[in-house]
């Protein structure tokens, strides 16, 4: 992204795909390093896309993707899968880093944790059935700007129907936690950040917006960060 937003910026267009994963949005135990990297991934995104559309590169659309389960070099459960006619040809010729680096649900990886959490791990593959081909269309739809006007910089799914997402363009419209890294808090307490961009008048920054809430989380107000 940092070679790419500079020259999108120049030209005033483009469109970024950021693979995340489910493991962004929950809570793994013992997968904390993948978890939090790919919530980061999410939240990039999305705060670059803000970013994008205070500045009016309405033709600049970011996504933050969920690939669906696919089996890969870095989930097979062991190395002889590699061999495995089922496997595309390029995952193949990764056995030599998959030796020295332990797959991700291999069995000496499943085998180093806690005896107490082996049992879910060792089956962790087996809803890995998706095609990588669903994600390939759902990527291409969404870089020739199929519902950018509300997806974009949203946090998305190939599982779910990209035509479905469409035909509920309203509801998403009227909804902004949608798709987002989102929480809520009970007794009402208000998880605020920037004012929408709508309501930003042209002279405004978000450097005095930031200002703003900080003094008035100081000040008692209770409308700071």
């Amino acid at each position: 992204m940092r070679l790419l937003i500079p020259k999108f910026r120049e030209q005033r267009s483009g469109c970024v795909l950021n693979i995340a994963s489910r493991a962004g949005t929950v809570a793994i135990p013992y997968s904390t390093s993948y978890c939090a990297s790919k919530a980061a991934l999410i939240n990039l995104t999305a705060c670059t896309q803000k970013e994008m559309d205070v500045e009016k590169f309405d033709d600049i659309h970011l996504y933050s993707l969920h690939p669906g389960g696919i089996k890969s070099a870095m989930t097979l459960k062991s190395n002889s899968l590699l061999s495995s006619p089922l496997i595309p040809p390029p995952l193949r010729t990764q056995t030599d880093l998959t030796l020295t680096h332990p797959l991700e649900y291999a069995t000496d990886s499943v085998a180093n944790l806690p005896e107490q959490a082996r049992a879910p791990f060792s089956r962790a593959l087996d809803i890995y059935n998706d095609s990588p081909y669903l994600n390939g269309m759902f990527c291409v739809a969404l870089a020739t700007g199929v519902g950018k006007s509300f997806l974009r910089g949203k946090y998305l799914d190939v599982g779910q129907d990209l035509e479905d997402l469409v035909a509920q363009a309203e509801a998403i419209k009227a909804n902004p936690d949608l798709y987002t890294l989102h929480t809520s808090f009970l007794g009402g307490l208000k998880n605020g950040g920037l004012p929408p961009v709508s309501v930003m008048s042209e002279g405004d920054s978000i450097a005095g917006y930031q200002l703003m809430f900080v003094l008035g989380r100081i000040s008692g107000s209770g409308e700071g960060f």
